[in-house]
């Protein structure tokens, strides 16, 4: 049996982040977010950290965050909610979408008891950037706009620089990046 090339494994890796961006911008449509909204999210997951790091890797979490946001999205739709349009003016008021951030909270608190990683927990950021989308759009259209901007510049700067192969090998000692990140040590 012969094993997959480069090409297929770096196909197979953008596939998997590409697909998770997607899906994040439908969990935001699921939490009644508009196409700001949705934007935001996807372009929020497209540059976090864990999908940085893990999208340039073909490991068990390149699929297992795809797989997560998947699940969530397949249980946002389950919930009896009176039908989509009902659906929509309550995630509009803000009902669906604080479920996701709560039962997150509780799961993270069993995760971290029972002695778990805190990467146990990243299959749950895509669904919590689309559950709070629409609320920080809100916030954001208040005049903070250029807030908002700027703090998603310096996230997408700082992951890329910590989480993807940027800075040369020769020069990655003499940076705080091996410090920041076991992984590259």
């Amino acid at each position: 049996m012969r094993s997959p090339s480069a090409t297929e494994h770096t196909t197979a890796r953008a596939l998997f982040m590409g697909l998770l961006v997607v899906v994040t911008a439908l969990l935001a449509r699921e939490f009644g977010g508009r196409r700001g909204a949705q934007a935001l999210a996807a372009g929020c997951v497209a540059v976090s950290a864990i999908v940085l790091q893990t999208g340039h890797l073909l490991s068990t979490t390149t699929c297992d965050l795809l797989v997560w946001a998947v699940t969530a999205r397949l249980a946002v739709r389950a919930l009896p909610t009176g039908g989509p349009a009902v659906a929509a003016r309550r995630a509009r008021r803000g009902h669906r979408a604080a479920e996701p951030p709560v039962a997150c909270a509780v799961l993270a608190v069993l995760v971290m008891a029972t002695g778990g990683k805190p990467y146990y927990l990243c299959g749950l950021y895509p669904v919590l950037l689309a559950a709070g989308a629409a609320p920080v759009l809100r916030w954001a259209r208040a005049g903070r706009a250029g807030l908002l901007a700027g703090a998603l510049a310096l996230s997408a700067l700082t992951n890329a620089v910590l989480m993807l192969p940027v800075v040369p090998v020769a020069e990655l000692k003499n940076t705080p990046v091996t410090a920041m990140v076991a992984d590259v040590g």
